[in-house]
């Protein structure tokens, strides 16, 4: 079975089924719709079925590649287009806009808007690192137990408006729960939701846009370089 965060665990090579190939490829597909790209998970099917192959070839074991013809279909188109501000505003931030979606998947929506944070950052947040209570409330970017993924800094971003709002609602539940370590699950959920209800602004948005709204936003502000950088944890 899967981790927490739905990747696959570590099997030894002849122990790997077609159905935990395809659970990997679910795996895949959902962060592909979470902003990451069709190649990189691509390569890591190529990469994988190299493996088997010249394991199969120097044990000399026949053995069915569970890893063959996984590719996703589609070409990366560069950048998540950024959602403009006025869509923000008048569509996003309705206050009925998400009521169909549940409160966590809402909440880790809104905390993204005025801080520019990947949704990982967001729902691997232990509670502790939402700190409410000083001067200036903000969300600790830390690395939790576990290595930071190199992309993942470590950071503090202040907390305001409607993401303030959204992170207190998360801790008075006692923080993530259903989407911890669940990152892609809660893209598909996101994205479904918004392609549903009209809430895309064109076709190629999705929710990471909003990272990219907060980074156009910083952009248009004149904030420097070197700050931007810092805050979005490039």
């Amino acid at each position: 079975g899967p981790r927490p965060d739905g990747s696959p665990k570590d099997l030894p090579v002849n122990k790997i089924t077609r159905g935990h190939a395809l659970q990997f490829r679910s795996w895949w597909s959902a962060r592909v719709l979470g902003g990451h790209k069709i190649e990189t998970a691509n390569k890591d099917f190529g990469h994988l079925s190299q493996i088997v192959g010249t394991w199969s070839k120097l044990t000399d074991t026949q053995i069915d590649n569970p890893f063959r013809g996984l590719r996703l279909e589609g070409k990366d188109g560069g950048r998540t287009p950024p959602f403009s501000r006025a869509w923000v505003e008048d569509r996003l931030l309705r206050p009925d806009a998400f009521a169909g979606l549940n409160d966590e998947a809402r909440d880790v929506l809104l905390v993204m808007v005025n801080t520019g944070l990947r949704p990982s950052e967001i729902t691997d947040a232990p509670v502790d690192d939402f700190m409410l209570d000083g001067p200036i409330p903000h969300i600790r970017v830390a690395p939790n137990g576990q290595k930071l993924k190199v992309a993942h800094t470590r950071r503090e971003i202040p907390l305001l408006g409607v993401s303030q709002d959204a992170a207190r609602s998360i801790v008075a539940r006692g923080g993530i729960a259903r989407y911890r370590h669940k990152a892609g699950a809660w893209s598909a959920v996101a994205n479904k939701y918004m392609a549903n209800n009209g809430l895309k602004e064109t076709p190629k948005h999705v929710a990471y846009s909003l990272r990219h709204y907060v980074e156009d936003a910083l952009l248009a502000a004149g904030v420097d370089d070197r700050v931007r950088a810092d805050i979005l944890g490039h």
